[in-house]
């Protein structure tokens, strides 16, 4: 049996496997380009102008993205550069997360017609919610407030009732974290091409609150 290929499929099969190549292509580059980045933190800080930050009660962070082509992982930094954390998915529901040294567990819930397997298997206070683990139970858990113009949450850490919300459609309008009508963080990406997030928090967060935001901004 020949099977027969009509040239315009064969032609529209090449530009679309060209088109993934060039965009995976794209996203290691920039991926690289920021992994190795040195803008200075007093850049990096300019960019919350406008916010009621100051640098004595506030701490810079960078999530900033590897060279991974197959899984999503970022790498938590302080403004020296140091190492603090990571976030690597393991599925579209599923990531392992790394801060100080400490290993968690993030599960997406979803309940209804599109639950997911992890919806009512750990430890939440409902099934809809996003669970963080540790080996000794839950240290976080996210509920969704709004999806539109840009996601927000509420979650509890360290018996405090904490808000992140959403700043708009372009990644680069600051998202604002709040505990009643304080505000102890921010976060931004510094261009709407760019993979890496800008975090600017309290310095005094508790290790659960900076886990949860960091996947609050991460899942924007």
């Amino acid at each position: 049996m020949i099977i027969i290929v009509q040239p315009g499929l064969w032609l529209i099969g090449s530009f679309l496997l060209a088109a993934v190549i060039f965009v995976f292509a794209i996203v290691a580059v920039q991926a690289r380009s920021e992994s190795n980045d040195l803008t200075r933190p007093e850049e990096e800080w300019r960019r919350f102008r406008g916010q009621p930050l100051s640098r004595s009660g506030f701490a810079l962070y960078r999530l900033v993205p590897t060279t991974s082509w197959t899984t999503a992982e970022f790498l938590l930094e302080d403004e020296q550069r140091n190492h603090l954390g990571s976030y690597l998915s393991q599925s579209r529901v599923r990531a392992d997360l790394e801060l100080r040294g400490k290993t968690y567990q993030m599960y997406i819930q979803r309940a209804g017609a599109f639950a997911s397997e992890w919806a009512g298997k750990v430890g939440g206070t409902t099934d809809s919610t996003i669970v963080i683990r540790s080996a000794n139970g839950v240290v976080a858990e996210l509920s969704v407030v709004r999806k539109a113009p840009a996601w927000s949450y509420a979650f509890e850490a360290d018996r405090r009732r904490y808000s992140v919300v959403g700043g708009g459609l372009l990644p680069t309008t600051p998202s604002i974290v709040s505990v009643a009508t304080k505000q102890v963080g921010t976060y931004l990406r510094p261009s709407i091409v760019s993979r890496k997030t800008l975090l600017a928090l309290e310095r005094d967060l508790p290790d659960s609150a900076l886990l949860a935001i960091m996947v609050a901004a991460l899942l924007q």
